[in-house]
């Protein structure tokens, strides 16, 4: 039987957002750690809030047109010294996933996403939310829009929140 203390339960429901899928996996890696007791300081040793996760809300910001978080983290990470080509190679690739995702609903409403498209089941939840507010032809546009985005940026255009101000 190991124990967690309330300290080390707080900021772990505070590093995976509640977000369940998340606290399941960071419990399972503290759980084979701890010797009798998770505490706070196991908790920071074990589980960070890595930029490979945090991007994703700044993907869903931009997705979600919540510009004004979007750019609030977009600012965050450049600051960081993110670069903003790995940002746009995620926006690229979440866009692609949604143009699947769509037809491949349209075409058959009841198809599992996760099969066809080999994604986890929170990423095909993620999806099918995201879907809703476009159409086929609406992601298509964007999408060809970040790719001539992601030219101007590989020939030396750099004033990321202009780019992304035209997205």
């Amino acid at each position: 039987n190991i124990k967690i203390s309330s300290q080390a339960l707080s900021l772990l429901m505070e590093l995976t957002k509640n977000d369940l899928w998340k606290i399941k996996n960071e419990f399972d890696k503290l759980f084979y750690f701890a010797e009798k007791e998770i505490t706070e300081k196991d908790v920071k040793m074990i589980i960070e809030d890595s930029f490979d996760e945090k991007i994703f809300d700044l993907i869903d910001a931009l997705v979600l047109k919540n510009n004004k978080e979007g750019f609030k983290l977009l600012d965050q990470y450049l600051s960081e010294g993110v670069e903003v080509t790995y940002i746009f190679t995620m926006l690229l690739r979440q866009y692609r996933l949604l143009i699947c995702a769509k037809d491949i609903l349209e075409r058959n409403p009841y198809a599992e996403l996760r099969r066809f498209l080999k994604i986890p089941f929170f990423v095909e939840t993620k999806l099918k939310s995201q879907i809703k507010d476009y159409s086929l032809d609406e992601l298509k546009n964007k999408y060809k829009k970040l790719l001539k985005t992601d030219i101007l940026l590989k020939e030396g255009y750099f004033d990321p929140e202009t780019l992304f101000l035209q997205l």
